[in-house]
């Protein structure tokens, strides 16, 4: 690699000495110079090292190490390899690794000396913008460069160090901060979210700088309670701004202040269907916790949260290089972390939400009712929401953490070999996404980055349905609404009704962060009858007393169901393995899911004659029909209660109820299914297993 690090370390070095002197004072050119160096050589070996590793344990075993000692076999090795026949050999047998460091050095340093030129023209703009008045302007001491992933040409978010300032460098335009700014001001002057804060920015052509949020601590415990009433205003705004990704590492605890940093994925659109149809729309798209900002369970983490409320702690598995010499090895640990800079923090003891949750409540409350009063202004062309929808907000059309894997496939020794081997690989992008027509577009934006060795950015216009890269190549249509449809569609369904099912929501989320020894169980009750307990029923009560009981019930829990094109979704909580709570979507089962609740409103509906009562009975069997469906299995056992016996019951029921044969011929289809699984079963029990598939079958 000498060759390729001589090259465009002497570009870097000239870039750097002519920003210097084109502007004396704006920086420290020897010392950024180390610095960009050694980000340099770790960029290469992060990406050449198994393959470097691999060739010596090769060597070693082939016995074409020379040396008496581990050190000295290992400078043999390296002597081999930076010898004309070692880049030969290693030319040979992985032709692209070559090529891939070239690439990456170049890139690298580019975006290294790129840095350096813009912050020596944007010096005093910088100060001017970001500094605390009276700062005079220092010199650049220092970047801390690849904070976030590569994008556009290995380009990565940089800190950059002054003697007396600490920015953020994004090598993207920040449209969509600054954008977000001028809404959340023409929001405050409405009287919402008054005292709500951002980092400042500074917005260049294609780039841009932000103000360094440092995590404080509280000066006093009791200021919690504003950190999360202020929480409780940016999950009504986010709801409105059509925001997603507010995760654990986007927000920032600034003593009282919860401060958003990354605002890239405002106005998002609708993941709806599209020709066959595309990536499917969740259960939660039209909740509050859609923006991440509430505590959900995360499938593809093993059901951890990471959400903004999250305090993450656990382990990461880790390549390390350990051994020494020629036995140079890598070897996976588990290296173990702590984040908790996005919640409030006093004296070294964080205070997560459940204690302030009546706060929390309350700010979104007012911010939600205040944004409902001014409904009409939002709705105005000219209103503040259009800041919003001229952005081109990123999507996540995968998650960052697949591109990621793909990325150290395409690093892999086998993967260095040749072209054809890199190509399948980029080829599985394509035939994950077959069945999705908008998914396979984006494909090829997805492909081309990968191939420049990035993590690819995909955008999607605010008034569009289209997809396209940071270039503007479109490609469409992608999208079921655009970002824009859904701000309006957000805003235009705010009103009572989902005022309270959100409150409710947003309570029951923060219940599930309660530790289970101090959780108390309380009776279902709705936001709207939030001042009027259930009390128990005499015994001497009339019948009518009772229907007019099962009706009311009736009416809260539709109160609570939100509805789209895919059906009615309900959320409760559950029991997660390690006996604490969380909120998630109904499952379809009898014992605690859509099909139990559609026996009870069609029981209720011959009682009491409404064709709501049916109606909504019916939405809720179809809904739980096409979970069936979509996600086989989507009950994984058999029994009469949680199992697959007691779906097949539930639609049994209804036929009679409702004197539909087909239903019972759907009922009947299931047969096979319980019997299959009764071979399986170890559980045996009424409500999973074999003896309730046996209560219904019988």
């Amino acid at each position: 690699m000498g060759p390729i690090l001589a090259e465009v370390r002497s570009d870097l070095n000239a870039r750097i000495q002519a920003a210097h002197h084109r502007m004396p004072g704006a920086l420290e050119a020897s010392a950024l110079s180390a610095e960009c160096q050694a980000s340099l050589d770790a960029t290469l070996t992060s990406w050449c090292a198994k393959t470097l590793i691999l060739d010596l344990a090769i060597a070693r075993h082939s016995g074409r190490l020379f040396g008496d000692s581990p050190e000295r076999r290992l400078r043999s090795h390296l002597d081999e390899l930076a010898s004309p026949a070692g880049r030969r050999r290693l030319a040979r047998e992985y032709p692209l690794l070559i090529r891939d460091a070239r690439r990456l050095a170049r890139q690298t340093a580019h975006a290294l000396a790129e840095i350096i030129e813009r912050v020596a023209n944007d010096h005093r703009l910088i100060f001017a913008r970001l500094a605390e008045p009276g700062h005079a302007p220092t010199a650049l001491t220092g970047i801390r460069f690849g904070l976030g992933d590569r994008h556009q040409g290995g380009r990565r978010v940089s800190a950059l160090h002054f003697d007396t300032l600490q920015v953020m460098y994004k090598p993207r335009s920040l449209a969509n901060e600054l954008g977000f700014e001028r809404f959340l001001s023409e929001l405050q002057r409405l009287g919402i979210g008054e005292d709500l804060r951002l980092p400042r920015h500074l917005g260049r052509r294609g780039y841009g700088y932000a103000e360094f949020i440092p995590h404080r601590h509280l000066s006093n415990p009791e200021q919690a309670g504003d950190f999360y009433r202020r929480y409780g205003e940016w999950v009504a705004i986010a709801h409105v701004a059509a925001a997603t990704d507010i995760h654990h590492e986007n927000i920032i605890a600034d003593g009282a202040h919860p401060v958003l940093i990354d605002l890239e994925t405002v106005a998002q659109p609708c993941r709806g269907e599209v020709g066959l149809g595309f990536w499917r729309r969740g259960p939660d798209a039209d909740t509050l916790t859609h923006s991440s900002m509430l505590p959900k369970p995360d499938a593809n983490e093993g059901g951890r949260d990471l959400s903004a409320l999250a305090h993450v702690v656990g382990t990461t598995p880790a390549s390390v290089l350990i051994g020494q010499g020629d036995d140079l090895r890598f070897e996976t640990v588990a290296m173990p972390f702590d984040r908790s800079g996005n919640l409030p923090n006093h004296a070294g003891r964080v205070i997560p939400a459940w204690q302030h949750k009546a706060e929390l409540v309350t700010g979104f409350e007012t911010a939600y009712r205040r944004l409902c009063a001014h409904k009409a202004t939002l709705l105005r062309a000219d209103g503040p929401t259009r800041w919003l929808t001229r952005l081109r907000p990123r999507v996540l059309i995968r998650r960052t953490g697949a591109y990621v894997k793909l990325l150290n496939y395409l690093s892999h020794p086998d993967s260095l070999r040749s072209q054809r081997a890199r190509e399948r690989i980029l080829a599985t992008l394509a035939e994950q996404s077959r069945l999705h027509p908008g998914m396979q577009r984006c494909a090829v934006l997805e492909q081309r980055a990968l191939a420049r060795l990035d993590i690819p950015r995909i955008l999607a216009p605010a008034d569009s349905r289209d997809a396209c890269d940071h270039r503007g190549q479109r490609v469409g249509p992608v999208f079921g609404s655009s970002g824009r449809s859904e701000i309006r569609r957000r805003i235009r369904s705010l009103c009572q009704r989902d005022l309270d099912r959100q409150r409710h929501l947003l309570d029951q989320t923060i219940e599930s962060t309660r530790p289970i020894e101090q959780t108390l169980v309380v009776p279902l009750r709705s936001a709207r009858a939030a001042d009027a307990p259930l009390t128990a029923i005499d015994p001497n009560t009339t019948p009518e007393a009772c229907i007019a009981a099962a009706s009311d019930f009736a009416r809260r829990i539709a109160d609570l169901a939100f509805s789209d094109r895919s059906g009615v979704h309900l959320f409760q909580l559950e029991a997660r393995p390690d006996a604490n709570l969380w909120l998630v979507p109904m499952a379809p089962d009898l014992y605690a899911g859509l099909s139990g609740l559609a026996i009870f409103f069609a029981e209720l509906g011959q009682i009491e004659p409404q064709p709501r009562y049916r109606a909504f009975a019916g939405r809720l069997i179809a809904t739980a029909r096409r979970i069936m469906a979509a996600e086989r299995p989507a009950l994984s056992a058999i029994g009469a209660y949680s199992g697959l016996a007691g779906w097949s019951y539930a639609l049994a029921r209804l036929a009679v109820l409702w004197q539909q044969e087909a239903l019972l011929d759907e009922a009947e289809s299931w047969s096979a299914a319980i019997a299959a699984g009764a071979e399986q079963d170890t559980v045996f029990d009424v409500i999973g297993g074999s003896a309730g598939a046996l209560l219904v079958l019988l």
